[in-house]
């Protein structure tokens, strides 16, 4: 999950805990948006919550030689993220990937995609957002123990942003949308759910794009002092609790056992 999320989800395990020292980052690290790795160790009850920072959930680095000048780096849709590891000791894994995948975070930093030692220099944000997917999903049902693990992937988390990549404007809203007949298209929703549909594994998704696609409300520029231009992260507290209040209801729902 986002780092968001999972700060949110820290907090909301924290309020039940009576011995607050029971609890501690393993490595003593702080909690910052900054941070590619922590781990929160609940002592008393035995479980640790780890953070793994991967906005596309593929490598990134340095592209091959004899590339053009534009290329600073590379995407690597076919390789998955190499703390992969790392991941398949979890009990339960919740991945998402999708707020990075725009040309803001990708072309316009000299960020392009690679597929084996090929550049597509021509390769749309969505269709390299499903082949990544691929990579991932194949990646859950080939390594991932499915009868120790359980797979969650939390989806896409809108913004508010307003014009195009070039020219956005954030505008200070303090009420949600209230026309309960808004829609918007997501492909990457779209898309991630062909890809699960396609892979045939346990995995559940948690939907939070559409109802997060009202509260445009909840993001940190309406609520921060000073000029702050923010429309695409959230408070807290605020509307990332009801991300995790939804994937509490989902681990409720899927029980305890093997969920193969």
């Amino acid at each position: 999950m986002g780092r968001t999320q999972w700060e949110s989800f820290i907090c909301l395990l924290m309020a039940d805990i009576a011995d607050k020292s029971s609890v501690f980052e393993v490595h003593g690290n702080t909690i910052t948006k900054k941070s590619p790795y922590l781990a929160v160790r609940f002592s008393f009850f035995n479980f640790t919550v780890e953070y793994y920072r991967s906005p596309y959930l593929v490598q990134e680095g340095a592209p091959p030689k004899h590339v053009p000048k534009r290329v600073l780096s590379t995407i690597k849709l076919d390789k998955i993220e190499q703390t992969e590891a790392r991941w398949m000791q979890a009990d339960v894994l919740v991945f998402n990937t999708g707020h990075w995948w725009t040309k803001s975070k990708t072309f316009a930093r000299g960020c392009y995609f690679q597929v084996g030692k090929s550049i597509r220099l021509g390769l749309s944000l969505e269709s390299a957002y499903r082949t990544a997917l691929n990579t991932w999903a194949t990646w859950v049902k080939t390594k991932v123990n499915l009868t120790k693990t359980q797979v969650f992937f939390r989806s896409y988390e809108p913004s508010h942003w307003e014009g195009d990549w070039q020219m956005q404007v954030c505008r200070s809203e303090t009420r949600p949308l209230l026309n309960l007949s808004y829609t918007e298209n997501f492909p990457h929703l779209q898309a991630l759910n062909d890809v699960i549909q396609e892979v045939n594994a346990p995995i559940t998704v948690l939907n939070i794009t559409s109802m997060s696609a009202y509260r445009q409300d909840s993001h940190v520029a309406n609520w921060t002092q000073g000029n702050m231009v923010d429309c695409g992260h959230w408070c807290l507290p605020g509307l990332p609790d009801w991300w995790n209040r939804l994937f509490y209801a989902a681990l409720l729902k899927n029980g305890v056992g093997v969920w193969a």
